[in-house]
């Protein structure tokens, strides 16, 4: 992984400038992002901080950020039309603004990278939540703390919520009072700034996007606004009454001399207006959206785990649109690439994204056969459409997580062939508790001992004929 040192401020508002900014790609816990993806993205960060010589960001994109999340930071503590926290509804932009922040940001790391597979993913804090994770660690954004002066907690005696706290959170259906009172005013919010920067860290302060951990933790944040859209959200609803947020401060003038327009936050209350979806526990699911082109001639979606497409995922006629996986790729009906259109899924056996994929075998059933037209998308055939996820398979890990020992149970309809691996977060395969076995219809379970296996996030796939179901396994020290 190389450091790039200097660089020009000027490239990275071009294409700022249009009413939204795209930023298409699968969004991750950062322990499922490959190798390659992860020096990309930390190469962007020193690209991105302008001039790393002087101890941090000083006049590049996130400088931009981070000054202006600091001038318009609180209402009542600045003196500026727009701030951003603690809002009354009639001035609420908590969540949209972080939204499009970030937006901003791995849109301009794309194009300075030159690298349209970068993004910036979550830092899932319920799983990730001690100061030896590898987030922290040399690989990751560790080195950013002391030549950035970021000044992080060396330790911290805060509790990250857990997951049934996210869970109750959701629950609220109210938009205004799940944004302010479940999430920006609660530990969801405030917890990923106060355990990363202690009493007086960059991340504690009005700044805090100076410190590359911000955005980790804002799409944690915007995951969960994400999750509750799916829940409770409705196209085309009013869920703010500001319709102008700014881009900064919608009058900001940019290193160009060019102000920013500002933009409707209901425009973006669905992360898929921008191109933005999360995948969880190794599924990413592509739906309900149309390739447009308007960033990239070629929107790239990449998740080293299953990528599923269905439900209305459109690519129209000329626009184009590719899939990568170092594992496979499910389409399924709904998915549509339309004839004229220039379309290629591709599993990717080195997992590095942007070099090219091997062709391998197309294989159909006649589930995915009714979703698209067989000869508009696979022209070439480089797409692997591998066993289908069933839903009348059970599999349940108790407990989890677990430290040694924990009972995997499943359930088959009938006597089949059974498969079951446990994979890390690369995609290798650590263990195999069945091999291959020919068993009866009815309820199965086993003993797996992880104890040789390092503690972090692993999956469990039980595959069985022509279906796989999975389960994430964490295992603890």
């Amino acid at each position: 992984m190389k450091q790039i040192i200097k660089v020009g401020s000027i490239f990275i508002f071009a294409l700022l400038l249009a009413s939204i900014s795209f930023a298409q790609g699968i969004r991750k816990h950062y322990e499922e992002m490959t190798d390659a993806e992860r020096d990309a993205l930390i190469d962007a960060y020193w690209l991105l901080a302008d001039d790393v010589d002087e101890n941090g960001p000083n006049g590049g994109l996130i400088a931009e950020i981070g000054d202006f999340h600091q001038d318009h930071f609180r209402l009542g503590s600045c003196n500026c039309p727009d701030p951003i926290h603690n809002n009354t509804i009639d001035l609420d932009v908590f969540l949209a603004w972080h939204r499009q922040a970030s937006v901003e940001l791995q849109r301009a790391m794309k194009d300075g990278m030159s690298n349209e597979w970068i993004t910036i993913p979550f830092w899932d804090w319920t799983l990730s939540n001690s100061k030896s994770d590898a987030l922290w660690g040399s690989d990751w954004i560790g080195p950013f703390d002391s030549v950035w002066s970021l000044n992080r907690a060396t330790s911290s005696n805060q509790s990250f919520p857990v997951q049934s706290d996210i869970d109750d959170a959701l629950t609220e259906t109210n938009f205004f009072q799940f944004s302010l009172d479940e999430v920006e005013e609660n530990p969801i919010h405030v917890v990923g700034h106060t355990w990363t920067g202690g009493s007086n860290g960059t991340m504690a302060m009005g700044d805090s996007p100076k410190d590359p951990a911000f955005f980790f933790h804002h799409n944690m944040v915007d995951k969960i606004w994400a999750d509750w859209y799916e829940l409770h959200g409705v196209a085309g609803a009013d869920y703010y009454q500001k319709t102008d947020m700014p881009r900064y401060d919608g009058t900001h003038i940019n290193s160009l001399g060019q102000q920013l327009p500002t933009v409707n936050p209901d425009d973006i209350a669905d992360p898929r207006s921008l191109g933005i979806f999360y995948a969880n526990a190794g599924i990413a699911v592509l739906d309900k959206y149309t390739v447009a082109n308007t960033s990239t001639t070629d929107e790239k979606f990449g998740y080293q785990f299953l990528i599923e497409s269905k439900d209305n995922f459109t690519i129209p006629s000329g626009k184009s649109a590719t899939f990568k996986s170092c594992d496979k790729i499910h389409l399924l009906p709904g998915f549509h690439a339309e004839s004229g259109s220039n379309f290629h899924a591709k599993v990717d056996t080195d997992c590095d994204f942007t070099t090219p994929a091997k062709p391998v075998n197309l294989v159909f059933n006649t589930v995915q056969k009714e979703g698209y037209e067989r000869n508009n998308v696979y022209a070439k055939q480089e797409v692997a459409i591998r066993p289908e996820l069933d839903p009348s398979l059970k599999l349940t890990i108790t407990p989890n997580p677990f430290q040694t020992t924990t009972k995997i149970e499943y359930n088959l309809e009938t006597d089949t062939e059974v498969k079951m691996t446990i994979t890390d977060v690369a995609g290798k395969i650590v263990a195999q508790p069945i091999d291959n076995t020919f068993l009866t219809k009815g309820d199965h379970q086993l003993d797996f001992d992880a104890g040789k296996l390092n503690p972090g996030l692993y999956l469990c796939s039980l595959y069985s004929n022509a279906s796989v179901i999975t389960k994430q396994l964490i295992i603890t020290k």
